[in-house]
């Protein structure tokens, strides 16, 4: 869709005068309840599955077969290892994996715990599928149940052709390919509707004061049964009333088990098997008040949550409604002659009807609709942190060997989740806009995201012991500010890429959709890596390089070896365990190719440009790695130079030798015209700027690499490394060799390159307005094309034939990370 059609916020308070804009804005802008009705299945799994589990381990049987198989295993394994262990805890904190003999004590634990372990699994994933299954059919009966109910009737034909096609008529301005089938409710007096029904036919209910209403009052009969069918329109019915189903569904299942269990935990078995016991708030009240304050918080969680669908529902439909009946009037008279609710104002957030106020607010500014919601940030963080829980108590009882693995599948769906929902929020509240969005629109959703996850995570999964130690342990101060920090940075970083890609083209499902999936996948990686390393302690933990050898006398050689060769578990994952080459394609070329929707009279981005500077940048870190090769080949010794250990010592972790120190100090030398590059694109670019500095980066690493033939050439012809029968040739690179290189590079470029963007920003934009004040002309200028040059084309579909060899190629390496 382009973006020369009509804005997708209108200015608040702004009178509607244009119908047909409005219905174009109104059809454009998603309807809030997708966020909303993620969100409620995200928690209610994440919370099912933990009571499922919990259940499964209460069944005496069950529970017996676990705690019996989990000891044994535990004495086997303490015997092999030749020391005794209290229990399974105190053996996993006792082993370590990088240990030879400590991996076999694991291996063979995870081998003899695993028939039991899965069982325990299979038996809560049962229950999690039968809960569904029950919501389900809930959504498939009621039609038939809402019939019987009112004991609705179908209008006649024959009986009311005026009222009957007066309802077609509706149904056509609607925007509906069919009319519903419209039922009166002959013993109801009130003067509403309701609409309901699955995908295969929809249904609406008439009840006899509206079908009056037909004969006394036209308008107001028109404009409440067009709010009617703006559901169906905006096509939120389904969802509807799968919400009920699963709010029930939930209830029924999981949360009715559960308090049976607290009150009496005798009748978690077969009927046959049923016995009287003291209930678990007797025998064990720390634990479980723990579970009950868990639960009730959760199931609160999920219960405003389902509120606020059928809130948002109804002030989309009132929008919609009154853009369809024209000027928007008669709806308005209608929501002000309803009764007042019952509840007061402060409680709307518990009530699943919207206060009037906001309805007649929301009919007269649509924009409102667009708006971020802050709580559903926090609930997405939350929902995400509650899931990871779940995931990574249920993976870690069948991954137990791979316990970093474990934790790192545990979060990516948590990570896909949080970034999806972040930029379906951040693309309908800033799509097509033609200014940057104030803080209350960028700041706040990363903020309140990063809370809720921290939140979510600190509680411990239901069954668990000691959940109150372990959720005060979770919020120690430093731990806590840090954990946030981190999250918020990421998060601005991503809300930066969002809003410079929704700020292309005006509102459009289809760039929507792909902004939304392209942060889903390229965040949940990172965001797994991140939380592993986290969880693990090593995030902020930099280990230099050791001495070198030989050559560790030389102080400023020792210093480079130490600046060249440090480590650090994060970094690690992000040059191995995350297709950084690809994550950093699809956040460039996306945008890119969105941008060739846009208006017309808007300026295409300069890919010409952030390519050139990229060239440039790695052509300069090519010319530097040639002048580094002659310069340590003046200043280190041939003694040095000429030392290159076995393969055997080199895989044994032995100590850096010159090889290896001139390669990383080439990277090095890249990482840093990396960011260079980075920050030169920030200060000439002004649209688009994150997908530019990436494609500029990603220019400059492919050129570095290349150019690193060119380094391997320039050392062979000086004999740089003091070998006997070096010839001046070019080397045989492996083409493995080149994309891990790429993916190193690129890493290490890409992490260089943000505070340079920042930094390059700020600074650019201080140029611009400077040379605005002075000469009243900016230092971009627009150029307003509807096609890039070919050679520009061209050379962007090679950079992007080189990135995604080097994903292919690379794609064994980071699996191999991962198990």
């Amino acid at each position: 869709m382009s973006a020369s059609a009509t804005p997708l916020m209108p200015e608040a308070g702004a009178p509607q005068t244009d119908n047909t804009a409005r219905v174009r804005s109104l059809l454009r802008t998603r309807s809030g309840t997708g966020i909303q009705f993620t969100l409620l299945i995200v928690a209610m799994s994440a919370i099912s599955a933990q009571l499922f589990m919990m259940l499964y381990s209460r069944v005496p049987e069950r529970g017996e077969d676990i705690n019996a198989t989990t000891q044994r295993c535990v004495n086997e394994a303490a015997l092999i290892r030749g020391r005794p262990a209290v229990g399974l805890d105190d053996l996993l904190d006792s082993l370590s994996p990088a240990r030879v003999g400590d991996q076999r004590v694991l291996e063979y634990l995870e081998r003899c715990i695993m028939p039991s372990n899965l069982r325990w699994a299979a038996g809560a994933g049962l229950g999690l599928m039968a809960e569904f299954v029950f919501a389900i059919l809930l959504y498939a009966l009621h039609p038939p149940w809402i019939i019987r109910r009112s004991r609705l009737t179908p209008l006649n034909q024959n009986e009311s052709p005026d009222l009957i096609g007066e309802l077609n008529d509706l149904s056509r301005q609607a925007g509906l390919s069919r009319p519903p089938r419209w039922l009166l409710a002959p013993y109801s007096a009130s003067a509403t509707g309701q609409v309901f029904g699955t995908f295969l036919r929809h249904q609406v209910r008439l009840d006899a004061g509206l079908v009056t209403r037909f004969i006394a009052d036209r308008p107001g009969f028109r404009a409440v049964v067009l709010h009617e069918l703006a559901h169906l329109r905006n096509r939120d019915v389904g969802r509807t009333y799968a919400t009920i189903a699963l709010w029930r569904a939930f209830i029924v299942t999981a949360v009715v088990p559960f308090a049976v269990m607290m009150l009496q935990p005798g009748l978690v078995n077969l009927p046959w098997n049923w016995k009287w016991s003291v209930p678990l708030l007797i025998s064990d009240p720390i634990d479980t008040s723990y579970w009950l304050t868990l639960v009730a918080s959760t199931a609160l969680l999920i219960y405003m949550i389902r509120n606020a669908i059928f809130r948002t529902r109804e002030v989309h439909a009132d929008a919609m409604a009154a853009a369809l009946e024209g000027q928007g009037e008669i709806l308005p008279r209608v929501i002000v002659a309803l009764p007042l609710p019952s509840t007061r104002r402060w409680r709307t957030s518990f009530s699943p009807h919207p206060w009037p106020g906001v309805r007649l607010a929301t009919i007269k500014d649509p924009g409102r609709l667009t708006r971020i919601r802050l709580w559903e940030m926090v609930g997405a963080g939350l929902a995400a942190g509650l899931l990871t829980r779940s995931l990574g108590f249920a993976i870690s009882v069948v991954m137990l060997e791979k316990s970093l693995t474990a934790t790192m599948l545990s979060a990516v769906p948590a990570g896909a989740l949080m970034a999806g929902l972040l930029a379906a929020g951040l693309y309908r509240a800033t799509a097509g806009a033609t200014l940057w969005p104030g803080p209350h629109a960028w700041l706040a959703p990363a903020a309140m995201l990063a809370v809720g996850f921290v939140i979510g995570n600190s509680l411990e999964p239901a069954g668990t012991s000691d959940g109150w130690a372990h959720f005060g342990l979770a919020f120690t101060a430093v731990r806590t500010l840090a954990t946030v920090l981190l999250l918020l940075v990421g998060g601005l970083l991503l809300t930066g890429w969002i809003i410079s890609t929704a700020r292309i083209v005006a509102s459009d499902r289809r760039v929507s959709n792909m902004t939304i999936v392209i942060a889903a996948v390229t965040a949940a990686p990172c965001f797994s890596i991140w939380f592993a390393v986290d969880r693990s302690g090593g995030f902020w933990k930099v280990t230099p390089g050791p001495d070198p050898f030989p050559g560790a006398s030389i102080a400023w050689y020792a210093k480079l070896s130490h600046w060249t060769q440090f480590s650090n578990s994060a970094l690690l994952g992000l040059e191995l365990g995350i297709p950084t080459v690809a994550a950093v394609l699809t956040l460039w070329l996306g945008p890119i190719l969105v941008s060739r929707h846009q208006s017309a009279n808007m300026p295409l981005p300069r890919i010409g440009r952030a390519m050139a500077v990229g060239f440039c940048a790695g052509l300069i870190v090519v010319a530097l790695g040639v002048g580094l090769t002659f310069l340590m080949d003046g200043v280190v010794a041939p003694d040095a130079r000429g030392y290159i250990p076995s393969d055997d010592l080199i895989d044994s972790g032995s100590p850096p030798f010159f090889g290896l120190i001139w390669r990383d100090s080439y990277t090095m030398v890249a990482t840093l015209g990396l960011a260079t590059a980075a920050a030169a694109t920030s200060v000439v670019t002004t649209r688009l700027r994150p997908a530019l500095v990436l494609l500029s980066i990603s220019t400059a690493g492919i050129i570095a690499v290349l150019g690193r033939a060119l380094t391997w050439t320039t050392a062979f012809c000086i004999d740089l490394f003091n070998l006997p029968g070096t010839q001046c040739q070019a080397p045989v690179l492996s083409v493995g060799s080149y994309t891990s290189d790429l993916q190193v590079i690129l890493a290490r470029g890409l992490l260089a390159a943000i505070p340079a963007t920042l930094v390059a920003t700020g600074i650019g934009r201080i140029l611009r307005q400077h040379r605005t004040v002075l000469h009243g002309i900016s230092v971009e200028q627009p150029t307003y094309q509807t096609a890039w040059p070919r050679h520009i084309t061209v050379l962007v579909a090679l950079i992007v034939l080189s990135l995604v060899l080097a994903v292919i190629v690379n794609i064994p390496a980071n699996i191999r990370f991962w198990m």
